[in-house]
């Protein structure tokens, strides 16, 4: 909770996020695919998207830009949702009880 980017869940190192025609699409990377003769034309990607739906995106290669996010994590550290130091032992506390 305190630096969720340190240490990313297996299955959560993958964060891509796709630009394309102004449109911008942001997940976990799940499948990968190349469509057209020498993939000139384009492929798709399989994209984990929050509430853990899964969603095709197709892209061009002309003028698509796609962004792997090394050790990025989508929750945000605990200072920028405005948990103090103690917020932070209270909720381990918690979750130590039965």
């Amino acid at each position: 909770m305190v630096h969720p980017s340190a240490k990313l869940a297996s299955g959560f190192e993958t964060s891509m996020r796709i630009k394309d025609r102004g449109h911008v699409a942001e997940g976990m990377y799940s499948n990968y695919a190349k469509h057209g003769p020498g993939s000139q034309f384009g492929g798709s990607l399989s994209l984990k998207v929050f509430g853990g739906q899964t969603h095709k995106i197709f892209y061009s290669h002309e003028g698509s830009k796609i962004d792997v996010l090394k050790k990025h994590s989508w929750m945000p550290p605990a200072s920028k949702q405005g948990l103090t130091d103690q917020d932070i032992r209270d909720i381990a506390e918690y979750l130590k009880s039965p």
